[in-house]
């Protein structure tokens, strides 16, 4: 089983939200995770917001996000 890591911590929720829908059209799987209790306390957010993928994915994925932002 592979263990899932952190490739990428954003500060703009929809920034991150973007780059986990084009890893997902890519073909990789991939999860947000943020302390801000679900949601419903966004301001609690201090840490940002992780890109957790598989270890596996995670060049892929890094590379893929890389070209999403440099166009």
């Amino acid at each position: 089983m592979s263990e899932i890591v952190c490739i990428k911590i954003f500060i703009d929720k929809l920034k991150a939200e973007i780059c986990k829908d084009y890893l997902s059209k890519e073909g990789i799987v991939s999860y947000l995770n943020s302390d801000d209790c679900g949601g419903l306390e966004p301001q609690m957010a201090i840490h940002g917001v992780k890109l957790m993928v598989n270890e596996e994915d995670s060049k892929r994925a890094l590379a893929l996000i890389s070209d999403l932002e440099t166009n």
